[in-house]
């Protein structure tokens, strides 16, 4: 060579090549250099997010990329420190990855993603007491990891929508309900719950007694099924024993905690009683007629002898009779007296006693 030169000469194999360089000069011998050539392409990329899973709070990033032709061997770096093609991303915020070529570190192409994650939650459906009374129980459903105000509601029994849509739902109707709470993502979270109603126990009460309360108390007993009683007058025994008259309330409790509600309606009568002596004589001495009574009201009285004459009448109760018609003593004889009388308790109407007295002389 007659001096220094330089041939330019594009290169545009990909990859890592060796490549022999020869000169050659009419004068002199050919020379040959090996160089080492590395080429490669800034590789492109894009990132595919899987959000199959996202209500459980994770997603899948991958780094979609090329290298630029067929044996491109790339590496990848993510800015959470991994060095995958595809991460688990479980926090919000905005990922990215940075991909180059393996044969050249400087070549390289970058990308990212935001992703806003929802947080997770479960919900919980409970109840409150269910007894087959006819009331209305609660059911409610509890989220955890969420706030209710950020959850809307959806309630099924039986598999079909009742049309509720709060957390705090009263039903009447026992089957399997359940709940679907979403939030503002649309991620969905559901629980199931079968409600079977207690059953309640009936008391020994009856809907009515009648008593005298001259003749003692009366009991009220509601029967052994309980667990625990209380009555409206405070007493927390199976039976109480009253004297008066009135409406007492109980409220009993079975081992199913179902509560009985139940009343017995206390009636004070006592029965009219009339009686007196069946004989009497003037001037001696039981020389005067007269009838004792219990529970009497409006009291007549009326006394004939044995041909249906009436010889005495009186409207006083504490009346006394001591034989004479006008001021004459009537004959000795077997009389008969009619009472008239109404009940000082409970209205029966006008009642009529009959009886007999005999006159003595």
């Amino acid at each position: 060579m007659d001096g220094p030169f330089s041939i330019n000469t594009p290169y545009t194999i990909l990859g890592n090549q060796t490549v022999d360089i020869r000169a050659s000069s009419p004068t002199t011998c050919d020379t040959v250099v090996s160089v080492d050539v590395t080429l490669v392409p800034i590789p492109t990329v894009t990132i595919d997010v899987d959000s199959t899973n996202i209500c459980t709070g994770t997603v899948i990033f991958t780094a979609n990329a090329d290298g630029g032709f067929a044996a491109a061997q790339l590496s990848y770096r993510w800015s959470t420190g991994e060095t995958t093609p595809s991460i688990t991303v479980s926090q919000s915020g905005t990922p990215s990855v940075s991909v180059s070529n393996q044969l050249n570190q400087s070549c390289f192409a970058s990308a990212n993603q935001q992703i806003t994650l929802p947080t997770p939650f479960t919900v919980m459906l409970s109840s409150s007491l269910a007894c087959d009374d006819g009331k209305p129980f609660t059911l409610t459903a509890t989220p955890a990891g969420q706030s209710n105000n950020n959850l809307s509601y959806n309630w099924f029994l039986n598999g079909v929508d009742i049309g509720e849509v709060n957390s705090q739902i009263q039903r009447l109707d026992a089957g399997t309900y359940i709940v679907g709470a979403t939030d503002l993502t649309g991620c969905t979270n559901t629980d199931t719950l079968e409600i079977i109603k207690a059953p309640v126990t009936p008391t020994n009460l009856s809907s009515s007694l009648v008593f005298c309360p001259d003749e003692g108390a009366i009991t009220l007993d509601a029967g052994p099924d309980f667990i625990s009683y209380v009555w409206d007058t405070g007493e927390s025994t199976q039976s109480i024993d009253v004297t008066q008259g009135g409406v007492y309330k109980i409220a009993a409790t079975n081992n199913f905690n179902c509560v009985t509600n139940d009343q017995s309606e206390v009636l004070e009568d006592c029965i009219p009683k009339v009686f007196g002596p069946n004989a009497f004589r003037p001037g001696g001495l039981n020389n005067e007629f007269s009838l004792f009574t219990e529970y009497v009201d409006k009291f007549e009285i009326f006394i004939f002898n044995r041909w249906g004459d009436m010889v005495f009448q009186s409207a006083d109760i504490n009346f006394k009779w001591d034989g004479t018609l006008n001021g004459e003593l009537l004959p000795a004889d077997q009389y008969t007296w009619v009472v008239r009388y109404t009940s000082s308790f409970r209205d029966r109407g006008t009642l009529e006693q009959y009886g007999g007295v005999m006159l003595l002389r």
